[in-house]
């Protein structure tokens, strides 16, 4: 009889030779012919040691579009064998083993856009960090799939290379009435306009909201105060988006290096009031000149009234020097024609 190994190797015996390996024969009392027992042992190895499968998933986030995503996956198999000793099973050490790969990852075009650069990171299963990767003719590159390939996710995002403007612009006004004006009853006058962005989009301000705004007025030199209430007097006035929340408007538009500036005008007009003098004062004569003490009149003889839209102004205390005759009123100033 012979014995054949795995590795090709074989040996004989002489079948029931009662001095082969004693544990192993047996003689029939009924007939002198020896037999040899057979020993048969099964190994069980599971599909998932035999077969399997690694996916490369490439994310692409193009700007002003949906996230798009690209699957590649190569399937793997091997081969397994009886050990030596036959002690157990092997996957290796034989011709033929070890794993196999169906196909490899291949390359994957990464559009190219205008006024923005290509970032792209890789992260393979098991790892902490993602790690840059690098391009290779504006693709990602092919790789090949082997035994210890693990599975891998990509992902390319677009950064803005260019500089979009944004402007706050428009203008508004009205007659002054003594009352304030708020940055929520002008807001719907607002208007921003953008330049530097490409083919298609507009600059997004959706998010921004009255409280994102302040009042300021603005200095000789060109540079704005804040204010610490809502306009009321006549004047100009001007409505500005608070530097702390410049970040929203810019997260609104996060594919640009945003350049924010500008502001809204408001101009509360003067209107015409009257100023009607009234009452008298009189001395006795003494010889001297007529002065502004001795038209001082304290207990309301001489008054003047002041109006105009939306107040009235009554004061018992004024001043009179002539010929300019200057009324002073407390507490502001007019002259009377």
């Amino acid at each position: 009889m012979a014995n054949i190994r795995y590795d090709g190797s074989y040996s004989t015996f002489t079948f029931a030779n009662p001095n082969y390996n004693s544990n192993t024969v047996y003689m029939n009392n009924d007939n002198d012919v020896w037999y040899m027992r057979n020993d048969l042992t099964t190994y069980y190895v599971p599909n998932s040691l035999l077969n399997k499968s690694v996916t490369r998933t490439i994310t692409i986030k193009e700007p002003g579009q949906a996230d798009r995503t690209i699957t590649q996956t190569a399937k793997l198999s091997r081969q397994v064998k009886v050990n030596g000793d036959d002690t157990g099973v092997t996957f290796e050490g034989f011709d033929g083993s070890g794993w196999k790969a169906d196909s490899n990852w291949g390359v994957q075009d990464v559009p190219i856009h205008a006024g923005y650069n290509i970032s792209v990171t890789q992260t393979v299963k098991g790892g902490s960090t993602s790690t840059p990767l690098q391009l290779v003719n504006g693709q990602i590159p092919a790789e090949t799939v082997n035994g210890d390939t693990k599975n891998t996710q990509i992902v390319v995002t677009y950064g803005a290379t260019a500089t979009a403007t944004a402007t706050l612009g428009k203008e508004g006004s009205r007659d002054y009435d003594a009352k304030t004006t708020s940055v929520a009853d002008v807001l719907s006058k607002l208007g921003w306009t953008d330049s530097g962005f490409v083919k298609n989009q507009t600059l997004k301000s959706t998010d921004l909201t009255a409280s994102d705004y302040a009042w300021f007025t603005k200095n000789a030199d060109g540079t704005f105060t804040a204010m610490t209430g809502d306009p009321i007097n006549a004047g100009t006035y001007y409505l500005k988006l608070k530097d702390s929340l410049e970040a929203k408007l810019k997260a609104e538009n996060p594919n640009y290096n945003l350049t924010i500036n500008g502001e809204f005008t408001y101009t509360i007009n003067p209107v015409s009031g009257t100023a009607t003098l009234s009452g008298s004062a009189s001395k006795i004569y003494d010889g001297k000149d007529i002065s502004l003490d001795d038209l001082n009149s304290p207990d309301g003889d001489i008054e003047a009234k002041f109006t105009f839209p939306g107040s009235m102004i009554l004061t018992s205390y004024m001043q009179v020097t002539t010929p300019l005759k200057i009324i002073q009123l407390r507490p502001m100033t007019t002259l009377l024609a």
